[in-house]
């Protein structure tokens, strides 16, 4: 079963209602943080196999790293045991989030 995680565009610190970025977690090459950020790298709408799509997510000083752990555990967990509820990720998964922004391969 592949688990899909909906991530909710954050602009400005709040969750936009009107757009969300439903993903395959099997789609997920990678990720990678910074002290402000983390970008997951995958397989999406403009990837080609060379080039890979990119969420980035974007909070607190100090915080990308605490996203990327998340997001590990939330993947690693759910890919390997038989699936279940789907995931959201926005302003409410870590305090202090103000961007999530997704990025096609042109």
């Amino acid at each position: 079963m592949r688990k899909i995680l909906k991530f909710n565009k954050v602009s400005t610190g709040t969750n936009d209602a009107d757009v969300m970025y439903y993903v395959s977690a099997d789609e997920i090459k990678y990720f990678e943080s910074a002290d402000k950020t983390c970008t997951i790298f995958l397989m999406g709408a403009g990837a080609d196999g060379l080039k890979l799509d990119t969420i980035t997510i974007t909070a607190g000083s100090g915080q990308g790293d605490e996203i990327a752990d998340k997001l590990a555990d939330l993947i690693h967990a759910n890919k390997f045991a038989g699936g279940g509820a789907m995931f959201t990720i926005d302003v409410n998964f870590v305090a202090g989030i103000s961007k999530i922004i997704y990025a096609a391969v042109a």
